[in-house]
């Protein structure tokens, strides 16, 4: 049996569909552009997912904490190692404010891929002292579809010869945890 060719009109409008259907697909895929895709602008995922870790630690919320990092970057062989790893500390936790950064692009260095470099910035009030604001640099990566830390290094003696950003320059400086 001969088969006739289909009509350009509807190869044209299957075409359009599909194209149209993967750039909807792009759109609400939750964000995922940015340093590892060439895509301009980091995601607001980036900034949230950082902003979420440092109130993780300063809150001593262990499981958020562990949960959120690679298993690179995790102390111990699971989440559940880690958690016992960071112990209770019940009388510590806070719920200060954290701000972080512009998230920039941070390339890839020894064992931490190429992703995002933000700094996480909360101000300490202790009875006796100033205030004092410390700003952390946090490496946030695409780890299979989730945004997780894979580096968290202090920004503070970070060596602007390596980036004029405080908190690139003490990613690619620094491996300390």
């Amino acid at each position: 049996m001969i088969r006739r060719a289909a009509p350009r009109r509807l190869v044209r409008a299957v075409a359009a569909a599909a194209a149209a259907a993967v750039l909807a697909s792009c759109a609400s895929s939750g964000d995922r552009g940015g340093a590892a895709s060439g895509q301009a602008g980091p995601p607001a995922a980036v900034g949230a997912a950082a902003q979420a870790y440092q109130r993780a630690i300063l809150g001593h919320h262990w499981e958020l904490t562990c949960g959120a990092e690679t298993a690179r970057a995790r102390h111990g062989d699971s989440v559940a190692r880690c958690i016992e790893l960071a112990g209770p500390d019940p009388d510590r936790g806070s719920t200060i404010p954290v701000s972080v950064d512009t998230p920039l692009p941070v390339p890839a260095t020894g064992t931490h891929p190429a992703g995002w470099a933000v700094a996480t910035r909360h101000t300490v009030t202790e009875p006796g002292r100033e205030p004092y604001e410390v700003v952390m640099a946090v490496r946030v990566v695409d780890d299979a579809g989730t945004w997780r830390i894979d580096q968290y290094e202090p920004v503070d003696g970070a060596d602007p010869q390596l980036s004029p950003h405080p908190a690139v320059a003490a990613l690619l400086g620094g491996d300390r945890r």
